[in-house]
């Protein structure tokens, strides 16, 4: 269905028509909130034509408001049966976009190149670039206190990564979120180019700057995850899995692949470097979709919807009984919609194993400790009954705690194979 001034276009009957003033409206539609509300309309016209098969059709929808909401919503939901009956609900599709399309096979090529920085060249590179090993280190410790939780294993390279990301993911979800625009993200985008060009801002730049020569690392994650930020300040909803799994390779699977140079892989690795880049995106994905699923009450307080649209119309649901949070646990088809959304996350927490199991014997720890972690949230929502509308699951330290020497323990004895 699409909404234009002049009326509303709809398959109504055996033929398409374009009706102006006959649609019955029988739900209000707030303006304000810019929201999408489900409405009914029923044809005035269709009780006087002879030819349609029923003297009335009343149809249910979706409707996006064209002058606020970013997305035009097309889905036809189904009618909901007067007297309840037993449905059986669909699987989730797990197929997301191509990796061929998202060109991870050329990111994984160019991170195998040889580093350009050496040992000894690394004095001469701080001179060059007009600061010395003291600020490096500053830079570096700045970083080391935005991530705690990062290991220092890798010299600070990671830190310098993760530094570099938060402050991005600042721009969208931070305090100053909405002074942050289509022009601040693309001053964003030209200071990573110089940051990869060797000329840093700040100090946070500058250990960038300075893995950069250490490690190759390719640009394109980084420009990826920016564009990311783009779809949080302009797209609040997404019609089906495809569109919300780009999101989540935008904003998660991205740090994934920077992270494979910088973790290594394991010197007895017999797995392709293809397979462990797959598997590092598979737990960017995966991580994002727990994201998503922990924070649907959060978001639809700011309007957001994550879920895909036409997945929520598979199971009878649509945005405003999210947005307005009345379905329950209690409601079946909210459970079972909940059940598919968490199998699917858990399809790529277990597609991302392999990867974590290849990866240099240092990295393994904290990458398992991630996974299990982020997989416990996902029972955290099983055991609050599916309320991730009104409670937000969380793990609880003693569990954190617990798990710990569990992820070291399958660090360490995780099989390198093929």
């Amino acid at each position: 269905m699409s909404i234009s001034e002049s009326g509303i276009r709809i398959a109504c009957g055996a033929k398409q028509q374009e009706i102006k003033g006959k649609w019955k409206k029988r739900h209000m539609v707030s303006r304000q909130s810019g929201i999408s509300r489900k409405c009914q309309y029923q044809c005035s016209v269709c009780s006087k034509d002879s030819k349609t098969q029923r003297s009335r059709q009343t149809m249910s929808y979706s409707v996006a408001l064209p002058t606020i909401s970013p997305i035009k919503c097309t889905t036809q939901l189904p009618l909901i049966p007067a007297k309840s009956r037993v449905v059986k609900f669909p699987e989730l599709c797990k197929d997301g976009v191509l990796f061929t399309q998202l060109q991870v096979r050329e990111i994984a090529k160019s991170q195998s190149r040889p580093c350009r920085l050496g040992l000894e060249e690394e004095d001469e590179y701080c001179s060059r670039m007009e600061f010395g090993s003291a600020f490096l280190a500053d830079s570096y410790d700045r970083c080391r206190r935005i991530c705690a939780e990062i290991p220092a294993d890798d010299g600070g390279a990671q830190e310098s990564n993760m530094g570099d990301l938060r402050r991005t993911d600042e721009l969208v979800d931070g305090p100053n979120a909405k002074h942050t625009t289509a022009d601040v993200l693309d001053r964003w985008e030209e200071r990573l180019e110089d940051i990869f060009s060797g000329r840093p801002f700040d100090m946070l730049d500058a250990a960038l700057a300075h893995t950069l020569q250490k490690f190759p690392l390719d640009i394109k994650p980084f420009r990826d995850m920016i564009e990311g930020m783009r779809m949080d300040t302009r797209k609040f909803r997404y019609l089906n899995f495809e569109e919300l799994y780009l999101y989540c390779y935008c904003v998660a699977g991205t740090v994934g692949l920077m992270s494979v140079p910088v973790m290594g892989m394991g010197a007895h690795s017999l797995a392709s470097l293809q397979r462990i880049y797959n598997a590092a995106l598979n737990l960017g994905i995966a991580n994002q979709l727990t994201n998503i699923l922990r924070d649907v009450g959060e978001d639809a307080e700011r309007g957001r919807v994550y879920l895909p649209q036409e997945e929520l119309a598979q199971f009878g649901l649509c945005d405003d009984d999210v947005l307005s949070r009345k379905v329950v646990s209690a409601d079946e088809r909210w459970k079972e919609f909940m059940k598919a959304q968490i199998r699917r996350a858990r399809f790529y927490f277990n597609e991302a194993e392999e990867g974590a199991s290849q990866l240099d014997k240092a990295s393994r720890w904290p990458v398992w400790s991630s996974l299990m972690l982020y997989r416990q949230i996902l029972d955290e929502i099983e055991n609050n009954g599916f309320d991730n509308l009104t409670r937000r699951a969380y793990v609880s330290r003693g569990k954190k705690l617990l798990m710990l020497p569990l992820a070291y323990t399958r660090s360490a004895t995780a099989n390198i194979s093929n």
